[in-house]
């Protein structure tokens, strides 16, 4: 499988400007498409891994992680930082499982299994809003740069709209405590009205009308369109969002370990 030249050209381009080497790696055993890991502490390389084997081409996802390692590295390295978990998440997520009415009381559930839950929900959450509201900027910028990638975009999209309504269903409500479902259903529907507006099909939200989520996924929305687009503005983008799901104090933000520079070789080795 070849990759297409956008995202040969978007690799180059993460090279370019964060100053690291991308290592490019076809892994026949990879379980997905593609993946990105984005240069960190020791590992002074960024390392791109997609399954050659893989009918589906994944060059979408290469591109959409590239542009992610982008901006994570376009700030000067004193003011990178990454979002990190937090002992008051967790212990607010176990709080509402073990609420009188919660999960943990109607399906009998021991402490074990109450561990993997909430480590479950909370991390799943926490993905969500790290990845959700940046990654609609990161995708907006693909449509703007890299256009000939749009058919690969609308079909993760498309099926992430789909995969997402999973939370709509009774199984998955009836586990997931008040706060960590409204503020996951909410990022889902914001998501999905990202991509109404772009195809102009707003049924793609009609799901959501119904549990409220709707109404504050167009709040979210609004703070997305109202902050500026720059990757200096992706910590307070989060915050917002954090803030109107009230999720201030369930994460914290951390120095991105920010890798040296490999040392430049002698004159007489360039």
């Amino acid at each position: 499988m070849e990759l297409r030249d956008s995202t040969i050209t978007l690799i180059q381009q993460l090279e370019e400007e964060t100053g690291l080497a991308v290592q490019v790696t076809a892994v026949a055993s990879l379980d997905t498409l593609a993946t990105v890991k984005m240069a960190r502490g020791g590992q002074a390389m960024h390392h791109v891994m997609f399954n050659p084997l893989a009918e589906a081409p994944p060059d979408y996802l290469i591109c959409r992680d590239c542009a992610f390692a982008l901006r994570q590295y376009a700030p000067p390295p004193a003011d990178r930082v990454e979002l990190a978990p937090s002992d008051v998440g967790r212990d607010r997520v176990e709080e509402q499982l073990r609420a009188p009415k919660g999960p943990v009381h109607r399906y009998h559930l021991d402490d074990e299994r109450v561990t993997t839950l909430r480590d479950k929900l909370y991390g799943g959450m926490m993905l969500q809003l790290k990845t959700t509201p940046v990654g609609m900027r990161v995708d907006e910028w693909l449509l703007e740069e890299y256009p000939d990638l749009a058919d690969l975009q609308q079909a993760y999209a498309r099926q992430r709209i789909l995969d997402d309504m999973q939370m709509l269903s009774e199984e998955v409500r009836s586990l997931t405590p008040p706060r960590p479902l409204m503020a996951s259903l909410a990022m889902n529907a914001a998501f999905a009205e990202f991509w109404a507006r772009r195809w102009q099909e707003p049924q793609l939200v009609e799901p959501y009308r119904a549990p409220g989520s709707y109404r504050d996924g167009r709040a979210l929305l609004r703070v997305w369109d109202g902050l500026p687009r720059d990757p200096g503005s992706d910590r307070a983008l989060v915050d917002e969002w954090a803030r109107i799901l009230g999720l201030s104090d369930w994460y914290q933000w951390r120095t991105f370990p920010t890798p040296s520079p490999p040392p430049e070789k002698p004159a007489e080795e360039r």
